[in-house]
């Protein structure tokens, strides 16, 4: 739940992906995890992209 509280990137209820994400930031908001209050224990050090076509 923590990886997906923070993954995901939103501020609240915002949600930025599909309905498998979105459902993931749910439970995990359920259970009292925001990205605001795991951000600290666990920053962001990078993102990697996604590209479609290749597959990585």
């Amino acid at each position: 739940m923590i990886a997906s509280a923070l993954v995901n990137g939103s501020d609240g209820w915002e949600l930025h992906g599909d309905a498998a994400e979105g459902a993931l930031l749910t439970l995990a908001m359920k259970h009292g995890l925001t990205a605001q209050q795991l951000s600290g224990d666990w920053p962001r050090i990078d993102i990697l992209p996604f590209a479609r076509e290749t597959g990585t």
